[in-house]
């Protein structure tokens, strides 16, 4: 904590800056309180404050009640460098009475996190945690008081308390030190920061921290339990599940982030996590700080109970919990539904380019100079169904699988389009088993949302749509994508939205406000940096510049599928060496295309027509402009990746 004095006020006027440590749910955030919300018999009479205006307030759909909490407190900012630290931009006033002699001035404080888009409380009283009600309040209050003092660690009393009885902190100012000119009737004068930047030994809190030297004086109150017993209520036992402390994740998607791998010798499995964005990683912070848990499928096929019993068993140290299914309904499931009727539609192709414009399977026949398409195109609507049948059969099974290990409080995040029905389904069956929300869902689609016109076109869409607005919280990785999925809110189930405080948003649904978040994804620079210093890089990256010693490379890594786009590269390559001749000697595109088998037919009509252009393009310019391969798998070897990127002038 930090103290600045503003400019001449009436009265001795304080200006209090606040830092503390919390790791916060995702979309809460953090103020801290000024002097004017205490009971009676802990006001102090020295101190009286002003309070921020309420119009912050009314971002944050609140009750009157709510509306003088929020607007009695300072909102605490933090960044993305130095989260989980939290700062107030503006400060918190207080002002020293006349009659106030004492050399050290005390100020009370409690610290407030704040969720838009929760439900509210009836009460503001009744605020000391989350009382495993599946809803999360607009307004919870620090209180790592509130299981202590019990002799079973892990039952706890909930304690009813009245919000002058909640644990406070105490900051003590020596008003000795500061300037005894400036002591009268203005403010207190102290050299403001020009920089706005914190001092290097300005006192920072922890959050729900009860060893905090904060929390000294209010300790001193828990000496007289007398005291205590006069707010203390007992009420039905349950484990402590506060929502800023640790708290249980399940990360479920379709393909688990690993690689499990068959000894055919020995016949023993093993298992280590992929590259992918939601493993488990050296500097995940999710792992860190929770209990992590990945439920999915694995490519490795088991014919038997006892291989599944295998897999199951060198999974369980990674905390990853396979579900398995029979080919045809991964037939129906994966390569119907998903890759024929969603994948497309969410990338913007409408049914009637799917049923009649290139995604079936084609010859590709080189007539003077043209592309003869031949089409054998076999699109029947009546496959629908039994898809359909089979996405809503494999997305229960998922449900079910969680139910059996779910808790009150638990966070699942569900990941992809994979299991779009996935948060409805638990929503039915945890009203079903508690009667009412227990358990946090966050939907997370990795690929685009269509616009509401495409969107509009699929049978089940709004289905797939009330599925994901189940969740409490839908993400996106950019802006058009977030967009496409509240314009379609709107137009197909007439659902509204509106900002939130924070830069949120919030759809209207069942009463409740679902939060509609874009995160986009970085790269972990660090990771890159240190792999790009190993040997096997740099030693494939040389091996790139003799190759092609006195060219300028263009690299380019793309999935064999129609939407990437890899025939209207080469074609836009062929046009630069047949306009612009001189680059012919000095430019050479390396250009890979990985075939991870999820759309046969796609990959089968994509390859044929690549090849038949990369073979024009040499016949017509040389061999040496254009090194063209193929690598069965969804990705390339990290070591083979970095090298193109170390070594190319650009991507293409």
């Amino acid at each position: 904590m930090e103290c600045d004095y503003p400019a001449p006020l009436n009265g001795k006027v304080l200006k209090l800056h606040f830092a503390c440590r919390a790791k916060l749910p995702y979309g809460s955030f953090l103020r801290v309180t000024s002097s004017n919300l205490w009971g009676s018999t802990i006001q102090s009479g020295s101190i009286a404050s002003t309070a921020i205006s309420n119009t912050d307030a009314n971002y944050v759909e609140l009750d009157s009640e709510h509306k003088i909490i929020y607007s009695s407190s300072v909102e605490m900012v933090t960044t993305p460098e130095e989260y989980p630290l939290w700062k107030t931009r503006t400060p918190v006033i207080c002002v020293v009475n006349s009659d106030c002699n004492d050399n050290i001035f005390q100020h009370k404080y409690r610290y407030l996190v704040v969720t838009p888009g929760s439900a509210i409380t009836d009460s503001v009283d009744v605020v000391t945690s989350d009382e495993q009600d599946g809803v999360v309040n607009v307004t919870t209050w620090e209180d790592p008081f509130d299981d202590m003092s019990h002799g079973d660690e892990t039952k706890v009393v909930k304690k009813k308390k009245s919000l002058s009885k909640l644990p406070f902190r105490v900051v003590d100012i020596d008003m000795s030190l500061l300037d005894p000119e400036s002591v009268k009737e203005t403010a207190l004068s102290y050299p403001p920061r020009a920089d706005g930047r914190f001092l290097e030994n300005v006192h920072i809190d922890n959050f729900n921290d009860p060893n905090d030297t904060s929390f000294q004086a209010y300790k001193k109150t828990l000496e007289f339990p007398a005291l205590n017993e006069s707010f203390m209520e007992e009420d039905e036992e349950s484990k402590p599940e506060d929502i800023i402390r640790n708290k249980r994740i399940f990360l479920v998607c379709y393909h688990l982030p690993v690689t499990v791998a068959k000894n055919e010798v020995s016949g023993e499995y093993t298992a280590e996590f992929t590259e992918s964005l939601i493993a488990k990683t050296e500097h995940g912070s999710i792992t860190k700080t929770n209990e992590t848990f990945w439920l999915g499928t694995v490519s490795t096929k088991a014919e038997s109970e006892e291989e599944r019993e295998k897999i199951r068993s060198v999974l369980k140290p990674l905390n990853c919990f396979p579900l398995f299914f029979d080919d045809e309904t991964v037939d129906s499931f994966y390569f119907g539904m998903c890759k024929q009727i969603l994948w497309p539609t969410f990338h913007n192709i409408d049914l009637i380019d799917i049923a009649k414009s290139g995604w079936g399977k084609h010859s590709f026949v080189h007539e003077e100079g043209r592309i003869k398409t031949e089409s054998d195109n076999c699109w029947d609507q009546s496959r629908l169904d039994i898809w359909w049948h089979s996405f809503m059969a494999v997305n229960q099974h998922f449900s079910d699988a969680l139910m059996k290990v779910l808790k009150p409080n638990d966070v699942v995040w569900v990941h992809d389009y994979h299991l779009a029905l996935l948060p409805k389904l638990l929503d039915d069956a945890e009203s079903c088993l508690y009667g009412k929300r227990v358990f946090q869902k966050v939907f997370f689609l990795h690929i685009p949302f269509p616009t509401s016109q495409v969107f509009r076109e699929l049978e089940r869409g709004e289905q797939i749509l009330e599925g994901m607005l189940h969740a409490d919280v839908v993400g996106f990785h950019a802006f058009d994508h977030a967009r496409h999925f509240l314009n379609a809110s709107k137009r197909i189930l007439g659902l509204s939205h509106e900002s939130l405080t924070g830069g949120l948003i919030g759809v209207k649904f069942r009463g409740t406000k679902v939060l509609v978040t874009i995160s986009n994804v970085s790269i972990e620079a660090d990771v890159v940096e240190k792999a790009l210093e190993s040997q096997e890089v740099q030693d494939a990256a040389e091996a790139l510049r003799l190759k092609h010693k006195g060219r300028s490379i263009i690299s380019g890594i793309d999935i064999a599928q129609g939407l990437s786009g890899v025939s209207l590269k080469l074609l836009a390559f062929e046009k630069l060496l047949t306009d612009y001749p001189n680059w012919r000697d000095k430019a050479v595109l390396i250009q890979i295309c990985l075939i991870p088998s999820s759309r046969i037919i796609d990959e089968a009509d994509t390859l044929s027509h690549v090849r038949f252009l990369v073979e024009r393009i040499k016949k017509a310019f040389g061999s040496n402009v254009i090194q063209y391969e193929e690598c069965l798998g969804s990705s390339l070897p990290r070591q083979r990746r970095l090298a193109l990127w170390l070594f190319s002038e650009g991507f293409f």
